[in-house]
């Protein structure tokens, strides 16, 4: 193994690591974003990841796959910690009763681990979301739009 290859192999395995998708690097700077972080803050949570031995990360995209999503969950907790953001930036339990309730509308899943399976299945599709607990309140509401215009169309046929 030469020196550039040991160098980007700072694990130490024989693989390397997969880097960041562009959705995770998306969601680090809507997170960012949401939270109002200054760029120092956010440049030295970026920098606490290393991406060779004992050189830090100077940007979200040369996180690895792990790192990148080590950093969303820190980024989450932080709203989730900050009183009141939370709620300003992700869907209310009433928009998600109401997603459900327009889902059960317009599906053909025969049973309710069926539904919300489908659910889950239509949401990752169509709106790039995994879990329904972190939906962004935008997103929620073209969820409704969408799933609205299902029933209207299931309605006319």
């Amino acid at each position: 193994m030469d020196l550039m290859t040991q160098k980007l192999h700072y694990d130490g395995s024989d693989e390397y690591p997969a880097m960041a998708t562009v959705e995770q690097i998306k969601k680090i700077h809507a997170l960012k974003n949401d939270l109002g972080l200054e760029d120092d803050v956010y440049h030295s949570m970026v920098q606490s990841f290393r991406v060779i031995p004992g050189r830090p990360a100077k940007m979200s995209s040369e996180l690895s796959r792990d790192q990148a999503s080590e950093l969303i969950e820190q980024l989450e907790q932080l709203i989730e910690k900050t009183p009141g953001l939370y709620d300003k930036i992700y869907a209310s339990s009433r928009q998600l009763r109401f997603i459900q309730y327009l889902w059960n509308r317009v599906t053909r899943a025969p049973d309710r681990e069926s539904k919300n399976k489908a659910l889950d299945s239509f949401i990752w599709r169509r709106f790039h979301v995994r879990n329904l607990n972190r939906l962004p309140k935008k997103k929620a509401s073209k969820i409704i739009a969408s799933l609205r215009a299902m029933e209207k169309r299931e309605h006319q046929t």
